[in-house]
């Protein structure tokens, strides 16, 4: 695509790679099989490198390589899992997702919401309850209807559901609040005026867009 004349030439190409984010959800981010899905990942974005090295430098000095991660990858398991079921009262309550949050969808208006939400708060000790429009403005997630009338946030490590829904052991996944360092993802570019080496403080993935 980069080799076709400049008519022609896609002006954005976008590619994704899940090696990596399925390593790490089936076996963790520090194993062995994530260090391989790693490295395959890395073989492939040698190929590409080398491609453009051999295109001509008037092709090639045009060019900006983007590398970035959509998120980053914590451990979890069984024995940091809270069952809703065990701390309130599930009747009347719709709980559609699971893990390092959730959204209760609670049958009885904003009071049998409250009631939940102190509920949980009071017996929970790795987490918190927030009625919707509670929620922490800095994580934007209090606006859409789709949100829960009550959302639980975990501390890192630690997910909640129903007692069927346990994650497996040595397994991870990720959605605790980004200033975890371990929701961090790589962000490296090069090209026309980028200087070499150059490293610069951490920002917000939704600043990539623009």
């Amino acid at each position: 695509w980069l080799a076709l004349p400049a008519e022609r030439r896609p002006h954005m190409i976008t590619m994704y790679f899940s090696t990596v984010d399925g390593a790490g959800h089936d076996h963790g981010p520090l194993s062995s099989e994530l260090e391989v899905a790693a490295k395959e990942v890395d073989v492939v974005l040698g190929r590409l490198l080398d491609g453009m090295e051999q295109l001509p430098a008037t092709t090639r000095d045009r060019i900006y390589l983007i590398l970035v991660a959509d998120h980053g990858m914590s451990e979890q398991s069984p024995r940091w899992y809270v069952s809703l079921d065990t701390v309130i009262d599930l009747e009347g309550v719709r709980i559609p997702d699971a893990g390092p949050g959730a959204n209760l969808h609670v049958r009885g208006g904003v009071e049998r919401a409250r009631v939940l939400r102190d509920s949980i708060n009071r017996r929970m000790k790795y987490g918190r309850a927030y009625l919707r429009g509670e929620v922490p403005a800095r994580l934007h997630y209090d606006a859409d209807p789709r949100i829960g009338d009550v959302v639980v946030i975990m501390d890192e490590h630690y997910t909640i559901g129903r007692t069927d829904r346990p994650p497996r052991e040595g397994t991870a996944t990720h959605g605790w609040d980004p200033q975890f360092p371990s929701m961090h993802a790589i962000f490296v570019a090069s090209g026309p005026g980028i200087p070499a080496g150059k490293t610069i403080p951490s920002f917000e993935n939704v600043d990539l867009y623009p």
